[in-house]
Order: structure tokens, then C-alpha cells, then sequence
């Protein structure tokens, strides 16, 4: 009769759940952490955030913050009437992309982002393709920005990145995460 290990027995159960949890280790294409992106429509919208603030040598932007995750609980939730325009939008601007590069927002390198970002700022994408690209634009800028400057609490701001970077010190933090006292 032989023995079974402590070692033997870990050694299965990891292999075991790795047969069950990653059959073929494909990527599923939704999230289970997004409540309203698809992985893709998540994969433009990080892109279009990171390029509205950026990491540098010292502080992390908008990915490391997960502005992602704060945009995609509000249009779950508080910014669903926005849902749609986000929807279409990014579909929009997939196909714009594809059509004048060959490649989706998100694989364009980073000069390519910002002049596409310029043109949808300015609202100079063909009409007839995008009727109102600054629109977008402006919302994706604002949500990026609440995202990453407001409070944790909301999904963004992950680790108060925006507030150390700020010099806005822990006592304000915690208030700021508090629900208000007042009636």
C-alpha cells in the first residue's frame, strides 16, 4: 500500500484546478471585475484614459489609479444614462481607427492616440461616420479625471495615488471616505 503525501496531494489539487480554471488558457471575453465593458471596449478606454493622464518617473496615471474601474461602476450604476453613447462611441471609434490605420485605439502607438484624440477633440472626424466626437471625448476626459482625482471609495484612485502625488494628507483621506455627518 502506498502512501499519498501532503506534497503528492498539493501537487494534484494545483494541477487539478489548473485543468479546471484555465481549460486552455483562453481569455474569456468579459471580465468578471467589469459590470459594463467587454475586455476590448475596457482595452480602448484604458488607452483613451492613460493618454489623458499619463504615468511619469514619479507618479503612476490613470491605469495604475484604475480609472477603468471607477468609469465602468458609474455606467453601471450613477452614468447610465451615458451607457449607450460609450457603447456606440467606442464602436465608433474602433471603426475609424480600423478604417484610417488598420488597427483598433488601442494598439496604436502612442503619437497615433493623440492625434486621433485631437481630431475627436476638435471634432474633425467625418460627420457622416461620427456625428459629434467631442462629446465623447469630453465625457471620457471628465469621467477620467473624477476617476482619478476623487475619492476611492467610487473605484478610482486606487491607494490615494492622486492624493499622495498631491500632498493631501491622511486625516483629509479619511474624511473625504467618510459618508457625510451632515443631515
Amino acid at each position: 500500500m502506498s502512501t499519498f503525501s501532503r506534497r503528492d496531494f498539493t501537487k494534484t489539487s494545483l494541477l487539478a484546478a489548473g485543468i479546471l480554471f484555465f481549460p486552455g488558457c483562453k481569455i474569456k471575453e468579459e471580465d468578471p471585475s467589469y459590470h459594463f465593458f467587454t475586455q476590448d471596449k475596457a482595452k480602448c478606454v484604458i488607452a483613451l484614459c492613460e493618454q489623458i493622464i499619463p504615468a511619469d518617473d514619479q507618479y503612476g496615471g490613470a491605469t495604475d489609479a484604475e480609472v477603468i474601474y471607477y468609469i465602468d461602476r458609474q455606467l453601471a450604476g450613477t452614468f447610465k444614462d451615458n451607457a449607450t453613447s460609450y457603447r456606440n462611441s467606442i464602436e465608433t471609434l474602433q471603426e475609424f481607427c480600423s478604417k484610417s490605420f488598420g488597427k483598433t485605439f488601442q494598439n496604436l502607438n502612442s503619437e497615433k492616440q493623440i492625434e486621433v484624440m485631437k481630431l475627436m477633440e476638435g471634432n474633425k472626424i467625418d460627420k457622416q461616420l461620427w456625428s459629434n466626437p467631442s462629446s465623447f471625448f469630453s465625457m471620457v476626459l471628465t469621467h477620467t479625471m473624477q476617476g482619478f482625482y476623487g475619492s476611492p471609495i467610487h473605484g478610482g484612485n486606487k491607494d490615494h495615488m492622486s492624493f499622495d502625488m498631491l500632498k493631501i494628507d491622511g486625516m483629509l483621506k479619511v474624511r473625504l471616505e467618510s459618508p457625510s455627518e451632515q443631515g
